[in-house]
């Protein structure tokens, strides 16, 4: 759905809030229209910024797309579609989508406000990602982990048993991109970086601000 071209031009004066909604998960969701950009927020953690989701943005910047060969991809946490917008605006890469969302008010801005505009096929399912991730037998060319509520990754997906079933549900040579925040959780981040080091053949940790990146490679 398009903002409206006087909201549109009132957003680079203004932060313009869109719509409100909340859900047990998030039970203060703000969508915002700041700089001619969809912003969700949930209380002060901000999960969706169109192109300017920073942490993704630097990550698949200094990612060179031409040597991989990616087909089909899981999103856990689909947030405002940030990321297939990031791959398909930016990079001009149209994937096929599998995206898991647990919170259903998150769901309908998205497919509200984001999901139409995007030529990339989108699957949303309603769904912790960690049982998916338990019971899925599906195999993923790329993996993007951004599961937050609101500054905390769930303590389920601290843990070896949760890496390892990311690097089991990636095919041969695939790639996963793993969202974590950095500053004032550094004991967790080091935890995540040296598994996920531990388990993948490579890694690299990508730091954006205050989150770090991690990208590895089955």
């Amino acid at each position: 759905m398009s903002p409206g071209l006087y909201k549109l031009l009132k957003s680079y004066f203004v932060d313009v809030l869109v719509e409100s909604s909340s859900s047990i998960y998030n039970p203060n969701l703000e969508l915002y229209l700041v700089n001619g950009r969809f912003q969700l927020c949930a209380n002060d953690a901000i999960y969706s910024f169109d192109d300017k989701y920073l942490n993704f943005r630097e990550a698949f910047k200094q990612t060179n797309w031409s040597n991989l060969d990616i087909d089909h991809v899981l999103v856990l946490g689909l947030g405002l579609a940030s990321i297939p917008y990031i791959l398909e605006k930016k990079h001009q890469l149209n994937f096929d989508y599998t995206a898991i969302e647990i919170d259903e008010a998150i769901i309908y801005l998205a497919s509200k406000y984001r999901i139409p505009i995007l030529k990339s096929n989108i699957q949303v399912i309603h769904a912790d990602a960690n049982i998916y991730m338990e019971q899925s037998q599906e195999e993923y060319d790329m993996i993007c982990m951004d599961v937050f509520i609101e500054q905390t990754i769930p303590e389920a997906f601290v843990k070896q048993s949760s890496i390892e079933k990311l690097h089991n549900m990636l095919k041969p040579n695939g790639l996963l991109f793993y969202n974590i925040l950095h500053k004032g959780h550094e004991e967790t981040s080091e935890f995540l970086i040296d598994q996920i080091s531990n388990i993948f053949k490579h890694s690299q940790a990508i730091p954006v601000e205050n989150n770090i990146i991690v990208r590895a490679t089955k």
